[in-house]
């Protein structure tokens, strides 16, 4: 693997990194609720999925911006931003990545 995997690396595990913590937070807050057996779960899935909701808002918006960012151009048509083609590449294996997990998630 070259140079130009670890920015694929880097990016997949940010991306499990912070689907797991929701995961694990939501996971321990429902178990403390059923300890307590104060119930309200669905309430508290609703709200936790809120927050999740906002953060994948919040992604789009950094993602747009640097979108914006990245293809900026001079009056002569010259990019402002070099960006590698193996980056390119890069990102386009990483969406057909992301499109077949959200596929196989609306299966299971």
């Amino acid at each position: 693997m070259g140079l130009e995997g670890f920015g694929d690396l880097s990016i997949g595990l940010v991306a499990c990194v912070l689907v797991l913590r929701e995961v694990f937070a939501f996971l321990s807050k429902r178990e403390s609720l059923a300890a307590t057996d104060q119930g309200g779960d669905c309430d508290d899935a609703r709200a936790t999925l809120g927050q999740i909701d906002g953060k994948l808002d919040d992604l789009n918006a950094a993602t747009q911006s640097m979108a914006a960012i990245l293809t900026r151009t001079d009056p002569d048509g010259l990019p402002l931003c070099y960006t590698p083609r193996s980056l390119g590449k890069s990102v386009e294996r990483l969406a057909e990545s992301v499109d077949k997990l959200a596929a196989r998630d609306r299966l299971g």
